[in-house]
């Protein structure tokens, strides 16, 4: 089935027009570096300001405000993306991560906690703007195929992961010629790939993605009639598959982000060596985007409701590991499985949700929703850092089954007649 789902993936790109296909390149690549430049600095973030401050309870403060900052962004970039467009939101967002990434490493290597905190702040109002480059990949394309293109863009991610690791032997070498520390030259790093994105989005993503949206309504509830107007969030919480959407998106990413922050952390307290705490890291990351491809097509084959289903058990599974990682194995096991388990979340919510929306009403609904995920991101840090400071790392496994497994029962509520 793998074989045969990337095979017709890579024909189906094809089948687009050319400027389809060349803003699919653009964001593919945009994508890939943005990966590659925030998801291990977040990460590894939590050591950090351990290092800085020497609180634990403190670990999850920089995603929390990283998150807070995505979730007030990531509104008002879907207000300026209805207005002016996907380019401009989406440079805007870039330009931002690639100043703010710099001055968190600037920082930190000063032992600026404020600093620190700051740059954070500005790469979490960044992910905000960037993090809806997926919207505008379903902006091109048709309901029937959107999971599978949708899947194919994420698998950039995979490539930033690749490359990250590639150049990681030389940016440690060149590190220690240099007398920095490994993990705040990664920032550094991160901050040059942000720029690299900003700039292919801003000379190459023409003509703009909703330009090119098919011209047929992509909504497929029964109880809503074609408009121009935006509805009110109290109208779009009465639609089944949106509720469904919007719980897959938003508890997938508490979870998602509650073990990712706190998991190194764990490993670094019982004396794993950081280059181990990264390879960790990156079979999160594979986990996350390596079989995006895939779960695009089966979202579209199976339905978005039966991919979040799927999402849910591998959170459980997830958070179970979690309580019993002591080992590098057991870790990456965890991390792997909380990665694919936000996979089939994010694809099957985003999917649903924009299969649900009319193009006129999409960018600002979508931010919107974006919010709702970054504030549930934040709670997962600041949480996960509390209780983790206070009750241990294992009971956040107990958390993450109880929290992942919410979608799951949202899924049960919701018909599957329409087959979504």
């Amino acid at each position: 089935m793998g074989v045969s789902a990337f095979t017709s993936g890579s024909g189906l790109i094809n089948s687009f027009s050319k400027a389809v296909q060349k803003n699919l390149l653009v964001l593919f690549s945009a994508q890939a570096l943005n990966t590659g430049a925030t998801t291990v600095s977040t990460s590894l973030s939590s050591i950090i300001i351990v290092h800085i401050t020497g609180a634990d309870q403190l670990s999850g403060l920089p995603s929390t405000i990283n998150f807070f900052m995505s979730a007030i962004a990531a509104f008002w970039a879907g207000r300026l993306m209805a207005a002016r467009g996907r380019r401009i939101g989406l440079s805007l967002g870039y330009a931002i991560g690639f100043v703010g990434a710099a001055l968190a490493a600037t920082m930190a290597l000063e032992k600026n906690l404020i600093g620190f905190l700051i740059g954070g702040a500005l790469v979490g109002v960044a992910n905000g703007a960037v993090q809806q480059g997926r919207y505008a990949v379903a902006d091109m394309v048709g309901a029937k195929v959107r999971g599978t293109v949708m899947g194919w863009i994420l698998t950039g991610s995979v490539l930033g992961s690749i490359l990250s690791n590639l150049i990681s032997g030389y940016v440690r070498a060149y590190a220690k010629g240099i007398n920095l520390p490994e993990i705040e030259f990664g920032w550094y790093l991160g901050s040059a790939f942000m720029l690299i994105a900003g700039l292919i989005v801003w000379f190459f993503l023409r003509p703009e993605p909703l330009t090119l949206a098919p011209q047929t309504s992509s909504v497929t509830t029964e109880n809503f009639s074609s408009h121009l107007e935006v509805r009110s969030w109290s109208a779009l919480l009465q639609v089944p598959n949106i509720r469904l959407a919007l719980s897959s998106m938003t508890f997938g990413q508490l979870v998602m982000v509650m073990l990712m922050v706190l998991m190194p952390l764990h490993a670094d307290h019982l004396g794993i060596a950081p280059l181990t705490i990264t390879s960790l890291i990156t079979s999160h990351i594979f986990g996350m985007f390596g079989f995006s491809w895939l779960t695009g097509s089966l979202a579209d084959k199976w339905g978005r409701r039966t991919i979040i289903m799927l999402g849910a058990l591998q959170f459980a599974l997830s958070g179970f590991i979690a309580i019993f990682a002591t080992r590098p194995l057991e870790m990456g096991m965890s991390l792997f499985l909380l990665g694919t388990g936000w996979n089939f979340c994010s694809v099957g919510g985003s999917t649903l949700l924009t299969d649900n929306l009319e193009p006129s009403e999409r960018a600002r609904v979508q931010g919107g929703a974006e919010t709702m995920v970054w504030i549930f991101a934040a709670t997962g840090a600041l949480g996960g850092g509390l209780i983790a400071g206070t009750f241990g790392f294992p009971i956040l496994g107990v958390i993450g089954m109880i929290a992942g497994l919410v979608p799951l029962g949202v899924a049960l509520m919701t018909s599957n007649t329409r087959n979504l």
